[in-house]
C-alpha cells in the first residue's frame, strides 16, 4: 500500500494484486505501530532524538546487521512519515510504546514509535467491505479498542466515572455501527492505518484486484517485467515498465519453510502464527524462481508472541495472544515442572525466546501463566476477560484450569504440588514489597509501562494470594516472519551474488528484516514496510524513465 500510494502520487499507474478476498493483510490485524527514530510527529512534540543514537541502539540489539539497509531506513523513514502525513490521509500520534530496552545504549523511553490516528470507515464508501476486519480474538464484543485514550479509558472504567461514561459512549456508537454496517466503523490501530492508505489509493486511482493470486514473475532479457496472475480463475499477464514490488506478508503459513527456519518447530513444538493464513510465502517463492536470494541468517527468523488455544462454539481452534495479562501484578509464568523462568513483563518477543530456552518438554515448548482470583477478575487472562464478564465457559471447556489450592492446581497441570507451591511462596515473599530479585521484573522503564499504573510500589509485581488460583497453557506463536529476500538500501532484491535482480523490489515481511531478527521496539515491521515502500517507488520512478506507462493487462496465451 505504501509503495502503491507513493508511486501513484508521482503519477505512475499502479495495480495492487491481492489474493485474499479483502485487503489489509497482517497490518490490518496488528496494532499498527510504526517505529521511526527522529520522526516529525515526535519532534513537533519536543522529543530529542538522533539518527546516530538509533543506529547505536540497533547495533547493540544485534551486532550483525545489513548496515546499508539500516542506514537507508534510518535516513529515509522520517522523510517517509513526513510524506505520508503531508500528502495522504495517513496521520499519526505519539504511541504509548517505547523502545523495548531503553536502558541500552542509544535507547529511548518514548518518542520513536507512533500509532495511526483513528479513522471513520464510512470514508471508504464501498471499499469499506473490502477492508479486512480485525480478528475477533483482539476485540471486545466485536469492538476494537485503540492503543491510545480509548485503551486507558477501558482500563479505568471501574475506577473513574468519567472513563466509564466514555466507555458507555464507545459501546453506544459501536451498537449503532453494527446496526448499519454489521461491524464497527470506528477504526483503530492497523485497521485505521490500512483504511487511511486505502482512502488515499482510492483518490489516486490505484486499482486493487482482490481474489487475484500471483502465479509467477515475468522476465525479459534478465529483467522482471510483470507477473502472471489468476483473474477470476483465468491466467493473465500484467506487465510493468517500472518494476514489481513483492509484499505478500512473508511465509508464516508456509510450513515447509517454517520447518527449515524455526528450530523449535523442527523439534516438534506447537506453533501458531497470528498472520492471515493467506501469507504462505508466495512472493518469496516467485522471487527465488526469478533468481532472488532468500536469507535466514538472523537471531530469530520470526517476531515471536505467546499464544493460548481456545475452542470456539463451532469447534474451530483459535489462538489468543497474551500481550498484557502476564505483565500485570498477580501473574507469573512457570515451566511445565513449576519453576519461574523469566521476567513476565518483558516484551512478547523476549518472553517467548525465554520460553523456547527454558520450557522444552517431551511434548514440545510450552508454559503456563498462573494468577489468583483477584488478578483474573481485574485484568483477565487470555480469552477469559476481566469482571464483570463471566469466565465460567472457559472453566467448563478446560481452557482455564482452576483450583482452591496451589497443590490442586499443580495436579491438574501435571506438576509436583510442592514445587509450584514453593515457587509461588518464594515469589510472594518478595512481591509483597514490590521486589523480584530473581528476574528484576518491573525495574526497566519499558516493563513498568506494561504493568498496572494504579498498583504500587511496583506496577508489575504483586503476590498471588486470593483463591481460587487459575492457569492457562501457552505456546510459542508469531506475528510474522523476519527471514526473507535479501535487498540493498533501495529495496532492490538481490541474487546469491549480491547483484540486484533488475526490476524486482521487496518491502514488508517478504524483505529480510532490517533489524537482523531482533525486536528492539514496537513497530519495527510496519515502520520499515512503509519506509521501503516509499523508497522503492521513488527509486523505480527515478531509475527507469523510458516511459510513463507503468502497466497494462492482457490475457495470457
Amino acid at each position: 500500500m505504501s509503495a502503491a500510494v507513493t508511486a501513484a502520487h508521482m503519477g505512475l499507474k499502479v495495480i495492487v494484486v491481492e489474493k485474499d478476498s479483502q485487503f489489509g493483510g497482517t497490518t490490518a490485524w496488528s496494532g499498527g505501530v510504526v517505529w521511526v527514530p527522529c520522526n516529525p510527529v515526535s519532534q513537533r512534540a519536543g522529543v530529542v532524538d538522533a539518527i546516530s543514537d538509533a543506529r547505536t541502539y540497533l547495533l547493540h540489539e544485534r551486532a550483525t546487521l545489513n548496515l546499508a539497509a539500516v542506514d537507508a531506513y534510518l535516513n529515509a523513514a522520517p522523510e517517509a512519515i513526513d510524506f505520508f502525513e503531508r500528502e495522504t490521509e495517513v496521520k499519526f500520534t505519539a504511541s504509548l510504546h517505547g523502545d523495548r530496552h531503553p536502558e541500552h545504549p542509544g535507547g529511548l523511553v518514548s518518542g520513536r514509535s507512533l500509532s495511526p490516528q483513528p479513522y471513520d470507515g464510512n470514508e471508504l464508501g464501498d471499499w469499506f467491505d473490502k477492508l479486512k476486519p480485525p480478528p475477533e480474538e483482539t476485540m471486545l464484543f466485536g469492538m476494537q479498542i485503540g492503543y491510545g485514550h480509548e485503551f486507558v479509558d477501558f482500563l479505568n472504567a471501574t475506577r473513574s466515572p468519567a472513563a466509564a461514561f466514555r466507555v458507555a459512549k464507545y459501546f453506544m456508537r459501536y451498537a449503532l455501527a453494527r446496526l448499519r454496517h454489521g461491524r464497527n466503523t470506528r477504526l483503530f490501530n492497523g485497521n485505521a492505518l490500512i483504511a487511511r492508505l486505502a482512502k488515499t489509493a482510492q483518490k489516486l486511482g490505484v486499482e486493487i484486484r482482490l481474489r487475484t493470486p500471483a502465479l509467477e514473475l515475468l522476465q525479459e532479457n534478465g529483467r522482471v517485467c510483470g507477473a502472471r496472475v489468476l483473474d477470476d480463475g483465468r491466467p493473465i499477464e500484467i506487465r510493468s515498465c517500472k518494476g514489481v514490488v513483492i509484499a505478500t506478508g512473508g511465509y508464516p503459513h508456509d510450513i515447509h519453510r517454517v520447518l527449515k527456519t524455526h528450530a523449535h518447530v523442527k523439534s516438534g513444538s506447537r506453533h501458531f502464527s497470528r498472520a492471515p493464513t493467506t501469507n504462505t510465502g508466495d512472493g518469496i517463492r516467485m522471487s527465488e524462481a526469478a533468481g532472488a536470494a532468500f536469507s535466514g541468517d538472523l537471531t530469530s527468523p520470526t517476531g515471536l508472541t505467546p499464544v493460548s488455544f481456545v475452542r470456539k462454539a463451532n469447534g474451530e481452534l483459535s489462538f489468543q495472544p497474551h500481550l498484557f495479562d502476564r505483565t500485570k501484578p498477580g501473574y507469573i509464568a512457570v515451566t511445565p515442572d513449576g519453576h519461574r523462568y523469566c521476567d513476565e513483563s518483558a516484551s512478547y518477543h523476549d518472553f517467548v525466546l525465554s520460553m523456547i530456552e527454558h520450557c522444552d518438554s517431551p511434548t514440545g515448548v510450552r508454559s503456563f501463566i498462573i494468577c489468583d482470583h483477584r488478578a483474573i477478575r481485574k485484568h483477565g487472562m487470555g480469552a477469559a476477560r476481566q469482571a464483570p464478564l463471566p469466565i465460567g465457559a472457559h472453566l467448563r471447556s478446560g481452557y482455564l484450569k482452576s483450583a482452591k489450592t496451589l497443590e490442586g492446581l499443580a495436579m491438574q497441570l501435571g506438576m509436583e504440588g510442592n514445587v509450584l507451591k514453593a515457587t509461588i511462596e518464594r515469589y510472594n515473599k518478595n512481591a509483597v514489597s514490590g521486589k523480584d530479585p530473581d528476574f528484576h521484573r518491573g525495574e526497566s522503564a519499558f516493563t513498568r509501562t506494561m504493568g498496572d499504573p494504579f498498583h504500587s510500589p511496583n506496577p508489575c509485581v504483586g503476590p498471588l494470594e486470593v483463591a481460587p488460583f487459575y492457569a492457562v497453557e501457552i505456546f510459542p506463536g508469531d506475528i510474522g516472519t523476519f527471514a526473507g529476500l535479501a535487498t540493498d538500501g533501495n529495496g532492490r532484491v538481490l541474487n546469491e551474488s549480491g547483484i540486484p535482480v533488475e526490476g524486482l523490489y521487496a518491502a514488508g515481511n517478504d524483505m529480510l528484516s532490517v533489524m537482523g531478527g531482533a525486536y528492539p521496539a514496537g513497530g519495527i515491521t510496519i515502520g520499515p514496510a512503509m519506509a521501503f515502500g516509499y523508497l522503492v517507488a521513488k527509486f523505480a520512478k527515478a531509475e527507469h524513465v523510458r516511459t510513463d506507462v507503468a502497466s497494462r493487462s492482457s490475457p495470457a496465451d
